[in-house]
């Protein structure tokens, strides 16, 4: 299987910055996996907030713990600056497994050019 195959591999489906490592681009696998690892972190730290939140609201009995009232709770979420920072944190994971991808074509190929010219 070629480089750039098993790199974009990589990134598509275990992590953005896999396939840098796996052709030994450590400075853009940190670079790329940073931005995905911080923006994780952010939508992670919202859920789980808003999940405290909701639960404290159940033991509290504001809400009772019947499926149908917590998922109401969920949708029913006010929205600001939580929102703003949930969209920005997810166009950031997607840009950057994006750009993985197509980096990790971008730089395999030219590694399997710069290994067999012509093949």
């Amino acid at each position: 299987m070629k480089k750039s195959t098993v790199a974009v591999l990589f990134s598509a489906f275990v992590f953005p910055g896999a396939g840098h490592i796996f052709l030994k681009r450590y400075v853009s696998a940190a670079v790329i996996g940073g931005a995905a690892l911080v923006a994780l972190y952010l939508l992670a730290s919202v859920a789980i907030d808003q999940a405290q939140k909701i639960a404290d609201k159940i033991l509290t009995g504001e809400i009772p713990a019947e499926i149908s009232e917590i998922t109401a709770a969920v949708l029913s979420q006010p929205g600001g600056s939580q929102t703003e920072l949930t969209n920005m944190a997810t166009g950031i994971l997607i840009a950057s497994w994006l750009l993985a991808i197509v980096d990790c074509l971008r730089l395999g190929r030219a590694d399997n050019d710069r290994i067999s010219p012509g093949a």
